[in-house]
Parts: structure tokens; C-alpha cells; sequence
């Protein structure tokens, strides 16, 4: 990792009263949590996700709804034999929990301290750090692939993370349809829209789709934006349904 005031390598070292640190040349101190992450967030005007939305993506992803996209990402890191990743907008850590393993080191950043919270005490060996995606505190090219899914990314810093690949993970049109139909009278189709990116050349594109009967139908809404746009959105009486989980994969290369 590298300071986010002056882009010097941070070091660990341990303080005046044996606490953990990280520290660079020019003596900039960054705490490191008793759960094992470090909070390098200069800029404190956004927060992230609220605890609520938190608690309800973490209760409903344990139950593995997303398991499959997990595991179709998994083989995607061994088949182009990816050994560092970045995981920007990681959340409370659910995908990094499935892609690690003893050949893959994984690093999860998030702007929000209460996510990165949660998902540093669910793994000790995974590396977290509370920043924003839009300035990464690591060096150039130190990993060989940058993970979007389902979050905000800015191009040119992924490029500048990269030595190899970017993967991004987007909603494919008829993702969660059958809980739109419930909340809204009309249903649009969700365009989806190709991306021409300056830094990375489209060497593959993949569509996972799949049912699965979801129980706790009410987590599953509570962690999507639908929860906050929809009127009268604790009023919704949701029951168990056959949900369709639908993504699109895109997988770039470095130009």
C-alpha cells in the first residue's frame, strides 16, 4: 500500500504503545484495526452504503444466493492463472471469501467503514482498507487484476492498479425481475449498453442466469436501491418467490 497524502510506500511498524501502524517515509501514521484493516480515507464526505443496507447484503448473501457468479469468477482467476487481486467496491467481503485460496492474494477496498468492518472480522487473511475506488492507495501495476461488481469505477485508475485484466460484473436486464414486478406497475427493460474503455480491450463476455426460491425475500430488497426509490417502501408486502438472478461478465485485457 502506499500513503494517501504523499504516495510513499507504507511500511508496518509498531508505535510509542505497541499498537500496529502503517507508516511512510515522511511519517504519516495510519492506525491498523484490532480486526486487521486500515482506514486511508482522506476525504471524508462519503460514508458509503448505510449499516442497514450493510446488514441486509451481508445476511443475504451468507445464504449463498450468489454462489454461482462467486464460483464462475473463481475459475476465471485459476484459468488466467491470477495470483493478485483487487477488489474495488468489495462490500462486506462475501466474493473475496470465495476467491481466495493459498495461490490467490486478495485485497478488498471499500468507502465504507462499516462494511470493510464486517468482512475483516468474517477473514483475518484477506487485506481490507477503507478508501475510495477513484484514488486506490497501491502502487502502479502491483495487481494483476482489478474486480468491479456492481460498483462505481473510474477507468484510468483501474488501469493504472492493473498489469493485466479488469473484470466487471454488471446486471443483466432481467436480474431480480420478478421483485420489480412487485414494487413498480410498469417494467422497463434495463439497456445495457456496451462500453468502449480507452485502457482495456473486451476479450470476453459471459452471461450467468439462474433461479433460486428466496426465502428471506425481505433482505434481498433491503439491499437494493429499489428499498430507498420505491413509495410507501415499508408498506411492501413481499413473500417467497423464485427470484432470477441475471449478470453480465465482461472481461478485459490491459491495451
Amino acid at each position: 500500500m502506499q500513503c494517501p497524502l504523499c504516495n510513499k510506500r507504507l511500511f508496518e511498524k509498531t508505535d510509542d504503545k505497541k499498537n500496529k501502524v502503517l507508516r511512510c517515509d515522511n511519517n504519516h501514521s495510519f492506525d491498523i484495526s484490532k480486526y486487521g484493516y486500515v482506514n486511508l480515507l482522506v476525504s471524508k464526505t462519503g460514508s458509503g452504503d448505510n449499516k442497514g443496507m450493510i446488514k441486509s447484503r451481508h445476511e443475504f448473501l451468507k445464504k449463498d444466493y450468489y454462489l454461482d457468479l462467486a464460483l464462475f469468477i473463481k475459475n476465471i482467476i485459476k484459468e488466467y492463472k491470477i495470483s493478485k487481486v483487487l477488489d474495488l467496491g468489495c462490500g462486506e467481503g462475501y466474493f473475496d471469501r470465495i476467491l481466495k485460496d493459498e495461490n490467490t492474494l486478495i485485497y478488498g477496498l471499500d468507502i465504507s467503514k462499516d462494511a470493510i468492518t464486517i468482512a475483516s472480522k468474517m477473514d483475518h487473511s484477506i487485506k481490507y482498507v477503507v478508501a475510495s475506488s477513484f484514488s486506490a492507495p497501491f502502487a502502479d501495476k502491483y495487481f494483476d487484476l482489478v474486480l468491479s461488481m456492481f460498483a462505481p469505477m473510474d477507468e484510468k485508475e483501474a488501469a493504472r492498479l492493473t498489469s493485466s485484466y479488469l473484470i466487471k460484473v454488471i446486471p443483466n436486464e432481467n436480474h431480480l425481475i420478478e421483485l420489480k414486478e412487485k414494487l413498480y406497475k410498469d417494467i422497463r427493460p434495463t439497456k445495457i449498453l456496451k462500453e468502449e474503455l480507452a485502457n482495456f480491450k473486451l476479450i470476453k463476455e459471459e452471461n450467468i442466469k439462474y433461479k433460486r426460491y428466496v426465502e428471506d425475500i425481505t433482505a434481498l430488497f433491503k439491499m437494493t436501491p429499489y428499498f430507498y426509490t420505491t413509495h410507501n417502501n415499508f408498506e411492501v408486502d413481499l413473500k417467497p418467490m423464485d427470484v432470477t438472478f441475471d449478470f453480465i461478465v465482461r472481461i478485459y485485457k490491459c491495451n
